[in-house]
């Protein structure tokens, strides 16, 4: 039996296919568009909607409506109005921007009144339960405008009909920081928020190793734009001072063999030249975590293995002859000592800990250890998770008559900013932190309500929640970004660092779209700063310095050293060192049959998971010498 439309579907699908021709200025030449109605996934699988959409001839990907992006990732409807000298003003209740099709420009009075009031919830699985009224509050005094340039990027903005229309992934660019965003994929334009897992599929991706050639161009472009705009800069990026300067496109052409290399490789035709583009630009702009262009390598190798892309890219890593490959050896095995230092941290400070009675491990990641009047809290990654670990263990500590509570974020890679100011309110009674937008200068302040006692409400019971204890945190340079942050912010509040230097990570983090698509990391303009306002890249100094350093090796155990932290904690500690010296601990390695970092037979595990580090590293040597030998 034949299937007959009915009449209302008859019309749905006709005008879904219906194309209107419209024509605009576009960087001062005039452009033929065709409208489209696209369907549009608004962050799920079941909710959509069809989308009135512009099309170039020579680039596929959709030109949306300004409001009709706008008006989903804001919870206050924004409107387009016609300033009539070719300018149009789009605004919401709190402020808007102006945006010029002719020129291709867009001026912002307050760009932060318009970025970050009455935004969309970002996630679910973020959404901090323990927080109310969570908001960036721009400080009146301290806030400026932000002028955007499309045109000198060859991106164009048009206007029809009294919208105005921008690029798909330039106005998702323009509003990344609010951590949703769009992309075009499969004919269909996909809203998500980025901290979500995907609901959509990206096989489409993985069958070719063509790039789309009309995006080419605007691709490289556009990574111009943001970087350019967008980037933090942070101190630790070897490449930033030149963006700073020169910016990202005359960057490339002159920095060295690499970069003009990368240029090259990022506007090829080819999607593995491609990735190998990103990476290149990765090494330089390495930063301890934040910044990686090449997000789709990685996925590449680990979900998709069997695709044509996968397969593709796993011989590519394989070919000893490839000299893409070559160039990023040095890159390559800076961060293979980066991750032997993550396991010899974790291998010492689980062989102290085995040492301490365990209280409580709500999994492997989270724990809390004590030995006589001490607790140590230790935790790997800021999630919601760890604020009711966090509020038992306070509790427990109340309870068994403990006087120090360390707060052990040693192997702590960062996470959610919001557990930092849980955590803060508690120890210091101030959960504020502030920010600095690097590309306009304006300081934003980070605050909520605290449901400290975590009963479900924010009331003045909150105010009653109080614990009196010696605080410390223990750190190293593995603590980054979040972890960073809060040892950062707590030490300017009174509460001692022990052990290392932090690790740095000054950058909130981006996560946008390349408009092929797939998405990247990137260090954002909204930058983590102290009471100073001054970058907190270069990490939290210790208030008692807990390693030692023997020659190339540095010996951990001192950090999870109980005796050492109660010395620290109580005043006791040298700023220097309050460790024994380099000296000591060489001539008498085992001092004390009861180390906590020592094996049976009185090695240190710190040097046995050195000599396992250094066996790696000679074997990475090894291969590079025979690829070369071969060649």
């Amino acid at each position: 039996m034949k299937k007959i439309l009915s009449p209302v579907l008859a019309v749905l699908m006709l005008a879904a296919m219906l194309v209107l021709p419209a024509t605009a200025n576009a960087a001062g030449e005039k452009v033929t568009y065709q409208k489209k109605d696209v369907t549009a996934y608004l962050f799920d699988k079941d909710t959509k909607k069809a989308m009135t959409c512009l099309f170039r001839p020579d680039m596929n990907l959709p030109y949306i409506n300004a409001t009709d992006y706008l008006n989903q990732i804001y919870t206050v409807e924004f409107k387009t109005a016609d300033n009539g000298d070719g300018t149009f003003t789009i605004s919401d209740k709190n402020g808007g921007f102006t945006v010029d099709p002719e020129k291709d420009t867009v001026h912002f009075d307050a760009f932060e009144k318009v970025l970050f009031y009455d935004n969309k919830p970002i996630s679910e699985e973020m959404k901090a339960d323990y927080l109310s009224d969570e908001e960036y509050k721009v400080d009146n005094d301290k806030i400026n405008g932000l002028d955007l340039d499309f045109g000198k990027y060859n991106i164009d903005i048009t206007a029809v009909d009294g919208n105005v229309y921008f690029p798909l992934t330039s106005i998702a660019d323009m509003f990344a920081m609010t951590y949703q965003s769009a992309f075009y994929l499969n004919d269909s334009i996909y809203f998500t928020s980025v901290m979500d897992k995907p609901y959509y599929s990206d096989d489409a991706l993985y069958e070719s190793l063509e790039r789309d050639a009309t995006l080419i161009d605007y691709t490289y472009n556009e990574l111009c734009f943001m970087v350019d705009s967008f980037y933090g800069k942070p101190p630790k990026a070897k490449i930033a001072p030149s963006i700073a300067e020169k910016g990202f496109n005359k960057t490339l052409d002159e920095y060295n063999d690499l970069t003009k290399k990368a240029k090259q490789l990022l506007k090829s035709k080819d999607k593995l030249d491609f990735y190998f583009g990103l990476f290149y630009i990765d090494s330089l702009f390495f930063d301890g975590g934040h910044t990686f262009f090449s997000g789709l390598i990685s996925q590449s190798l680990e979900k998709k293995a069997n695709t044509t892309v996968g397969k593709a890219l796993n011989e590519a890593l394989g070919d000893q002859s490839n000299e893409k490959l070559e160039d990023l050896m040095s890159f390559l095995l800076d961060q293979q000592v980066k991750e032997s230092l993550v396991d010899l941290v974790k291998a010492t400070r689980n062989a102290a800990y085995d040492n301490y009675e365990h209280v409580k491990e709500w999994d492997k990641d989270i724990f809390l250890v004590i030995k006589d009047k001490t607790v140590i809290f230790a935790f790997n990654e800021f999630t919601d998770a760890v604020v009711k670990a966090f509020k038992w263990s306070l509790d427990y500590a109340k309870e068994n008559g403990v006087e120090n509570f360390v707060i052990d974020l040693s192997c702590n890679g960062g996470g959610s900013s919001s557990v930092a100011i849980y955590m803060l309110s508690i120890m210091t009674g101030n959960g504020e932190l502030s920010l600095k937008n690097v590309a306009t200068g304006s300081i934003l302040n980070q605050s909520a309500k605290i449901d400290k006692n975590l009963d479900g409400k924010f009331d003045e019971k909150d105010d009653e929640v109080k614990y009196d204890f010696n605080y410390g945190i223990i750190t190293s340079p593995l603590s980054f970004s979040s972890a960073n942050l809060m040892a950062c912010i707590a030490q300017e509040r009174g509460v001692k660092i022990l052990g290392e230097n932090s690790g740095g990570g000054t950058c909130m983090l981006l996560k946008p779209y390349y408009p092929e698509p797939f998405n990247y990391a990137m260090s954002g303009t909204l930058m983590m700063v102290n009471k100073d306002g001054n970058d907190i890249d270069s990490g939290a100094k210790p208030d008692a310095v807990l390693v030692v350093q023997n020659e190339e090796l540095t010996d951990y155990s001192g950090l999870y050293d109980m005796d050492k932290l109660n010395a620290a904690l109580k005043g006791g500690s040298d700023k220097k060192t309050d460790s024994a010296t380099a000296d000591e601990a060489a001539s008498t390695p085992n001092e004390k049959t009861d180390s906590p970092s020592s094996s049976g037979n009185g090695i240190p595990v710190f040097v046995w998971v050195l000599i396992g580090v250094g066996a790696v590293a000679i074997i990475a040597i090894i291969v590079l010498i025979i690829k070369k030998k071969k060649k």
